[in-house]
């Protein structure tokens, strides 16, 4: 979590209080006792606001699980990322990334080990991340991952190292099924469609593909 509306109220705060102080220094020639106290308490004050606007901002941008992205900061940061590639005439891929057998690990083992698997995977997907791409829980067992294509100029390479990554993680799991593993799906912005909406629905067809083609998923032993 950021502390910027931490730092922000509590230098603002600050700020106020040491003009407020040294106003009164050069009008009366001295300061209050109270006003010194004054300062670090109402700095404390900012920092308990500013805390909960960050509380607020990271909710508002996280999934409190896997502490990835969340759908809803895809959408608002798509349109930029859509805008910019359009002015320089580049192209951006979506990577949809789902669970295979993940309800059959819910049902058998119970939803802790199913959030286990889900933080096994965002941890992954972090740890592997790009500075310019967004990771995100899309919803239930699905990530997604949306960069620049310039990122990914190997999609085949770098799906594999993902595909590698994440099963390996998955691994360490106590008392996961051994066919437990994932399919992912890739569509690219504007050569498929223009819209997020349709890339994820693109995405998401080719990512089903993988999985008839595979009709046995690829086991961790």
């Amino acid at each position: 979590m950021k502390y910027t509306g931490r730092i922000i109220t509590a230098t603002l705060v600050f700020i106020i209080n040491c003009s407020y102080i040294s106003y009164y220094f050069v009008v009366k020639g001295h300061v209050e006792i109270i006003e010194k106290i004054g300062l670090p308490v109402m700095v404390s004050i900012a920092w308990w606001f500013g805390k909960q606007y960050d509380r607020a901002k990271f909710f508002s941008e996280k999934d409190p699980l896997t502490e990835v992205y969340n759908r809803r900061f895809v959408y608002k940061s798509f349109s930029k990322m859509a805008s910019k590639s359009k002015k320089g005439n580049s192209k951006i891929n979506i990577l949809l990334i789902d669970i295979n057998n993940f309800k059959k690990i819910n049902d058998t083992y119970g939803h802790e080990e199913g959030d286990a698997v889900l933080k096994a995977v965002s941890n992954t997907l972090l740890a592997n991340q790009n500075k310019s791409e967004i990771i995100a829980r899309w919803g239930g067992d699905e990530f997604v991952i949306v960069s620049r294509s310039d990122v990914y100029k190997d999609q085949a390479k770098i799906i594999e190292k993902i595909e590698c990554a994440v099963t390996k993680e998955l691994g360490k799991c106590p008392e996961i099924t051994p066919d437990l593993g994932i399919a992912i799906g890739v569509a690219v912005y504007p050569d498929e469609a223009r819209t997020l909406n349709e890339l994820i629905s693109i995405a998401d067809s080719h990512m089903y593909k993988v999985k008839r083609k595979n009709q046995k998923p690829k086991t961790l032993i």
